[in-house]
């Protein structure tokens, strides 16, 4: 009888046991889970106001050169290579430069007479 009793304690003392490990796991999953949230809305913010900065950009560009004719030249074709690409990496520092190396060459850009 005394070493069921005995049995009957430990079992309990492992259910409980178990039980705040459960919580405690619970707790830490929510934290990891809040965390990667708060990462994912800031991932989201960031690429808002990169597509409104392109979009202004572009504009400004397409205003720029709305009377010209712009004949591609061989050095921007390497750029806007480089833009596509950091486009589709979303590298927003590569970006940057990329779009400074577009406007940039687009300037220079020989126009047709």
């Amino acid at each position: 009888m005394e070493r069921y009793q005995q049995r009957e304690v430990q079992n309990a003392q492992r259910q409980q046991e178990l039980q705040q490990k459960q919580q405690q796991l619970q707790q830490q999953a929510k934290l990891v889970h809040d965390e990667l949230d708060r990462l994912v809305d800031g991932a989201k913010s960031k690429l808002a106001d990169l597509e409104v900065a392109l979009e202004y950009d572009a504009q400004r560009l397409a205003e720029k050169f709305k009377d010209s004719e712009v004949s591609g030249g061989e050095k921007c074709v390497d750029v806007r290579a480089e833009l596509s690409r950091c486009y589709n990496t979303l590298d927003s520092g590569e970006c940057q430069v990329g779009g400074w190396g577009v406007e940039r060459s687009l300037m220079y850009v020989p126009r047709k007479s």
